[in-house]
């Protein structure tokens, strides 16, 4: 059994492993139950168990029991309050819902050893996704229990193993120009702030007082003898004042960065494991854009050879101001012969549909920089989405938290399924009438309770409602990203004019390159694209059927499946009426053979 809680003093998702405890003993015949035994267990410790550097930045590890629930993975997330069983968060709630994941997740559950290769999109970050054909699922089941474990990695990720490193050579570097990944480098190691924590690391390898993992131990060194002399040159650089900062992050957990202003951005990605541009670098071997509200970073992997192959061993980047990017951008563009500033609205965009930069830095008064393409007043994205320059798919968090909606007083407490109150008053006379019975009483009770009773899942969201204002719910974002086509023309239809355009992906990046035929003068389009915004929507409504069943090893009940709402969609109509008929036929049977009996 495995059931989920919030720590209360560590904050910490944790999941408790129970067995029972049979008494064995030789004087008895039988085995009876002693009890049960049980051990908590925080999230991150099974996390730990992983080998960070060998699954490399876009790889992570995974667990789902015998029903195709998680009870590990990286984007399992923490709830607001103590949850009576598993949060009932599915495989495919996660991850890709496509052909190819729910067979793997139906192998799983029925116990198959596999490795398989995926055609599918990789989670850079919230936002973004980049198409991939060789995404690995290797998958086994955990021996003496109901749940099966899986790595994922990509086909072309190496594995990078360093040797021959002298640990007594190694300085404690600059805390405020480094950090390290929040990895088990050693073990017993607590994770305090990051200047204590690397400070402590130092000593510890040096003196060897705990017992280290030599394998990120040994990385951790190397990355800190090559990247040294980069950071000494960034420091005495005085070159260009738009850069905000440079950054290298090492697949070993090691990254530098100047100037120290950047410490609270660097420490938002010091886990590899969410870092999005190590992510680009072991996706995409050349230069990744990827922007923010002051500008963008413009990152390059960092290539080492090994056993003539070229393996990624980090990713450096530069952060850059908006008018940095925008002066760079239209000195760039003053070369072609076609170019006339006054006649072309030139966007630069990434594979997500945001604007990196561009020839105007406004358009009617707005900033075009960091903007996403589908909000402006022209319906370009419509063409691209047509075309498949760009796909799109709406995902849905069924994690999110969300500020508590104001119910009204017949909607009010825990989400459950109706009996109408006749058929509740004639079970409850029933119980009454045959309470002599204490057996008979108990397996009516059971069964009656067993229908009437809300889900886990349903108290636990409950539960979580009364807390702070805030309550369990699910949340929808498009996700843009790459498609097929590569390059597009045609014409934009506007309320009083048209204009041409052109685009094109920039190749060996992650940026398009558009072309509008469209004065600096002109009038507002007045057409928008009509499309799903980017930015995440709370879902209020659920359409009926818009949830499949799911394959699961052992029946459980309609009230904790994925298809609560889908009645007479698959396959539980009437499951209510019919069991609670069930329930009554079985009284009555019962009652008529007692009072024979007893006649």
């Amino acid at each position: 059994m495995v059931t989920f809680y919030q720590e209360q003093v560590t904050e910490e998702l944790t999941v408790s492993l129970t067995r029972p405890v049979y008494n064995t003993s030789y004087y008895s015949n039988t085995s009876t139950l002693a009890g049960v035994a049980g051990i908590d267990i925080p999230i991150q410790t099974l996390k730990n168990l992983s080998p960070f550097e060998a699954l490399g930045p876009n790889g992570y590890a995974f667990i789902i029991n015998h029903n195709g629930f998680l009870v590990l993975h990286p984007r399992l997330c923490k709830q607001l309050s103590y949850l009576l069983g598993p949060p009932h968060i599915d495989l495919l709630d996660v991850e890709e819902d496509i052909q190819k994941t729910n067979l793997i997740r139906t192998n799983m559950i029925r116990g198959k050893i596999e490795n398989v290769q995926v055609l599918g999109k990789i989670r850079v970050d919230e936002a973004h996704r980049v198409l991939y054909d060789g995404i690995q699922f290797s998958y086994s089941p955990v021996p003496n229990t109901s749940y099966s474990l899986a790595l994922i990695n990509l086909k072309r990720s190496e594995h990078l193993v360093i040797h021959d490193q002298d640990t007594t050579m190694m300085t404690p570097p600059n805390v405020s120009t480094t950090v390290i990944a929040p990895w088990p480098y050693c073990r017993g190691q607590q994770h305090r702030s990051h200047d204590d924590h690397l400070i402590t690391l130092i000593r510890d390898i040096q003196n060897k007082k705990r017992t280290c993992r030599d394998d990120l131990v040994q990385g951790l060194l190397w990355s800190q003898t090559w990247t040294q002399p980069l950071l000494d040159k960034w420091i005495s650089d005085r070159s260009l004042s738009d850069i905000i900062g440079r950054v290298i992050f090492t697949r070993f957990g090691l990254a530098r960065f100047y100037p120290e202003s950047q410490k609270p951005g660097v420490n938002r990605w010091h886990d590899p494991w969410y870092n999005s541009a190590l992510r680009r670098a072991e996706l995409n071997r050349k230069v990744s854009v990827i922007p923010h509200s002051l500008g963008a970073v413009l990152s390059a992997p960092v290539i080492v050879q090994k056993n003539g192959d070229e393996v990624m061993a980090a990713a450096v980047a530069v952060n850059l101001t908006a008018n940095f990017l925008h002066r760079g951008f239209v000195e760039q563009l003053q070369n072609k012969e076609w170019w006339d500033q006054n006649e072309y609205l030139v966007l630069l965009l990434d594979d997500g549909g945001l604007i990196i930069t561009s020839n105007r830095e406004l358009m009617h008064g707005i900033t075009l920089q960091g903007m996403f393409i589908g909000d402006l007043d022209i319906p370009i994205l419509k063409h691209l989405k047509d075309s498949r320059l760009y796909d799109v798919e709406v995902e849905v968090d069924k994690q999110a938290i969300c500020k508590e909606l104001k119910h009204n007083e017949t909607s009010a407490g825990p989400r459950s399924s109706h009996i109408p109150s006749p058929l509740s008053f004639v079970a409850s006379i029933l119980i009454e009438v045959f309470s002599w019975a204490e057996y008979l009483k108990y397996l009516l009770y059971s069964g009656v309770l067993a229908i009437i009773t809300p889900s886990v899942e349903a108290w636990s969201e409950w539960g979580m409602t009364q807390i702070g204002g805030m309550e369990s719910c699910r949340m929808e974002r498009a996700i843009y990203y790459f498609g097929e086509t590569k390059t597009l023309s045609g014409i934009l239809k506007c309320n009083n004019y048209s204009a041409k355009f052109w685009a094109e992906r920039l190749q060996d990046t992650n940026a398009m390159l558009i072309a509008i035929e469209m004065s600096a003068n002109v009038q507002e389009c007045g057409v928008y694209s009509n499309l799903p915004g980017i930015q995440p929507k709370r879902v209020t409504s659920q359409e009926p059927c818009a949830y499949q069943d799911r394959y699961r090893k052992r029946l459980i009940s309609c009230l904790t499946s994925n298809s609560m709402n889908d009645v007479g969609c698959n396959g539980c109509p009437n499951h209510l009426e019919v069991s609670l008929a069930h329930v009554l036929l079985t009284v009555a049977v019962c009652s008529n053979f007692i009072n024979k009996s007893f006649s």
